[in-house]
C-alpha cells in the first residue's frame, strides 16, 4: 500500500487515522485474517495523539513501545530509504507524478524477501539495544531503552 500526500498538506493525527484505516482494511483484504496487526512507528505527534492512540485501540493494532529519537531502530531509515536513495541517485525527475511513478514502480519490484531482510535488520538491532544494556548508541544517536523491553516481530506475507 502506498499513499501520496496531495501537495502543500501535511500529516496530521486525522491524515494518519485514514492512513491506518486504509492499512487495516489492506493488510486484512490480503491475510483473509482480522487478527491484530503490529504497527512500529515512530513518536512523531500525528502518531502519539489521543486521537490517533484511540483509533488505533479501536481498529485492534498492537504498537510496541518506541523510544524518542531512536531513528536507529526505523527499518525505513537503515533498511527501505537507503537502498531507495542508491537505486534512484542521479534520477531527475521533473513532476511530481514522476516521482511517484518511480517510487511505486520501486516498491513493487522489491521482492518479499527485501522486506524480510529489513525486518530481520529489526531485530538485531534490537538485540544490540539490549545487549548493551539499554543503552545503544549508533553514529551520533543515543536511546535509553526500557528496562523492560519486550521485542514484538510480527512477519507474515502472502
Amino acid at each position: 500500500m502506498t499513499e501520496f500526500l496531495e501537495d502543500g498538506n501535511t500529516v496530521n493525527s486525522a491524515q494518519y487515522i485514514e492512513t491506518i484505516r486504509n492499512l487495516q482494511q489492506t493488510v486484512c483484504r490480503v491475510r483473509r485474517s482480522t487478527s491484530p496487526i503490529l504497527l512500529l512507528h515512530d513518536n512523531a505527534r500525528p502518531h502519539t495523539a489521543r486521537t490517533t492512540i484511540d483509533a488505533l485501540e479501536t481498529q485492534k493494532f498492537e504498537v510496541p513501545s518506541h523510544l524518542p529519537y531512536s531513528p536507529d531502530l526505523a527499518p525505513s531509515d537503515f533498511h527501505f530509504f537507503p537502498h531507495l536513495k542508491r537505486d534512484l541517485k542521479g534520477t531527475h525527475f521533473t513532476s511530481d507524478d514522476e516521482v511517484k511513478h518511480a517510487l511505486t514502480s520501486w516498491i513493487k519490484q522489491r521482492t518479499p524477501e527485501f522486506f524480510i531482510k529489513g525486518m530481520r535488520k529489526l531485530v538485531l538491532h534490537w538485540e544490540k539495544c539490549i545487549e548493551r544494556q539499554c543503552n545503544y548508541i549508533k553514529k551520533t544517536y543515543m536511546s535509553i531503552c526500557s528496562q523492560n523491553i519486550v521485542l514484538y516481530f510480527l512477519l507474515s506475507f502472502v
